[in-house]
């Protein structure tokens, strides 16, 4: 997939200083499309340490852990979504991987 110029500068804007969670929650989805796994999954650590209940990270970083193969992280994960989410469709998407 290709980058483009706009997204390239929206991700360096979400870089700077005193972004809010979902400034960086915004560039993990940019960051996705990079396909930058490791920093992916950094940035989704930080917001999982940042914001431990919200689902959208939880998922983040349930994906970013399956595509390196961690089925441990990605179960685990999946447990701490599940409860609060299980109608959430992010999280049974993430279930059925």
């Amino acid at each position: 997939m290709t980058i483009t110029r706009r997204a390239l500068l929206a991700a360096t804007i979400l870089a700077l200083p005193g972004a809010t969670p979902e400034d960086r929650w915004q560039r993990a989805e940019l960051m996705s499309l990079k396909g930058d796994s490791r920093a992916l999954r950094a940035e989704y650590e930080a917001l999982v340490a940042a914001r431990p209940d919200d689902v959208r990270f939880r998922v983040g970083l349930g994906e970013s852990c399956l595509a390196a193969d961690d089925l441990k992280c990605t179960q685990a994960q999946v447990d701490v979504a599940r409860a609060p989410a299980a109608d959430d469709a992010e999280v049974k998407k993430l279930m059925a991987a």
